[in-house]
């Protein structure tokens, strides 16, 4: 049952949560232009289910707070003061039961995701909170991270990519990420001055959050729910430029553009189905099956990855306390744990809590499996 479970959750984190973020954008989105069709509030059940949709997205994904932000910020640029006053109103309701659970998880301190946007590091409290040269440091990183890599990189994805080892082979020469990004962001900018429109202001308040999101947490997965958007932008860019010079070509151009996009991106997927696992993932699913083909049904594993084990090897795994060697090795023992993996998955925790545990109480470790390139162990835990 509990493999059962971790198979689920494995599935809905994969294929349900962040295209569902993008769903939830976009249901809003259409249920905030239709309530645009009537000016009051009373009965506008279409303002009333683009506010739910918004706080759903907000629930999945703490980026909706973009989405949040975006609304409010509309309907007083538009000058809809009671549709921005009920609206915000009707966030800070909805959205209260979370912080209020966050508040007692978190013992009445910092809300923790607040908490984890002001931190240097989310993973590591001893490193403190932001300060002004971190914070500029950060931006700088997420800027080159996102419009010089991730964006263009996902607009134009010129070949396959595979995000969990990055290379610069990956990435769209520099001087091309350049023009996808301005392509971009003159469309964005346009809808933001020129039309006042939703999506410009929403397209804004995103890439602010990207912006100062935490550099561990960077990359493509956080901006699936904007991408779309930013096609979209891309290709009011091309329209905004044959305005500008009155030569119809241009959108023709952006339609061949946009029909050569979609074709290298089914050409992608299908490569991409082809390749192998990377080394350092293959290690860790050969570990996982030495664990299913060698090992007592009832058996415990605790690893980084608890989740994907126990789908890979089909027995109950939990994760392991990100402290120190005495307190990972009693929670071990608490847990019933009977197998630890060591693995390098891009993760510094494995290595960082598990092996000084394993280390101090190397007597009550046994190597049962090992591979190399990356190294990859399994310990069997000895009672």
């Amino acid at each position: 049952m509990t493999n059962t479970s971790d198979f689920f959750r494995e599935i809905f984190q994969i294929f349900f949560v962040y295209p569902w973020s993008l769903y939830q954008v976009l249901l809003g989105i259409f249920l905030l232009i239709k309530s645009e069709e009537k000016e009051y509030i009373k009965k506008n059940f279409y303002l009333y289910g683009a506010i739910l949709s918004v706080i759903s997205a907000y629930y999945i994904r703490a980026a909706g707070l973009s989405l949040i932000a975006a609304v409010v910020i509309f309907f007083f640029i538009k000058k809809k003061l009671k549709k921005g006053l009920f609206s915000m109103a009707s966030f800070f309701l909805l959205m209260l039961p979370w912080y209020i659970r966050n508040a007692i998880v978190s013992g009445g301190g910092v809300n923790p995701y607040i908490k984890s946007l002001i931190s240097i590091n989310p993973y590591n409290s001893k490193m403190g909170y932001l300060t002004f040269p971190h914070l500029v440091k950060r931006i700088q990183f997420n800027v080159d991270k996102y419009f010089f890599k991730e964006i263009p990189a996902m607009i134009f994805p010129y070949h396959f990519r595979i995000t969990i080892i990055e290379t610069p082979s990956q990435y769209l020469p520099f001087i091309f990420s350049i023009v996808i990004s301005l392509f971009f962001l003159t469309g964005m900018i346009w809808l933001l001055i020129k039309k006042k429109d939703f999506l410009g202001i929403y397209g804004f308040f995103f890439l602010g959050i990207c912006l100062l999101w935490p550099e561990m947490w960077s990359g493509s997965r956080f901006i699936v729910p904007i991408i779309p958007f930013f096609v979209l932008f891309t290709a009011l860019f091309f329209n905004f430029l044959s305005e500008k010079v009155n030569l119809d070509n241009v959108r023709y151009l952006a339609f061949i553009l946009a029909f050569i996009l979609l074709f290298i991106n089914f050409k992608n997927v299908y490569s991409y189905s082809k390749l192998p696992y990377p080394k350092r993932y293959e290690n860790f699913y050969k570990a996982c099956e030495w664990i299913r083909n060698n090992t007592p049904e009832e058996s415990v594993v605790s690893c980084r990855k608890p989740d994907l084990s126990s789908v890979v090897a089909n027995r109950e795994s939990v994760a392991f306390p990100w402290a120190g060697p005495d307190s990972v090795y009693n929670t071990l023992l608490r847990r019933k744990v009977n197998y630890v993996i060591f693995e390098q998955l891009g993760y510094r925790h494995a290595r960082e809590f598990l092996l000084p545990a394993i280390n101090k109480y190397k007597d009550k470790f046994k190597v049962v499996f090992y591979i190399r390139n990356p190294d990859t162990v399994v310990w069997e835990l000895i009672r």
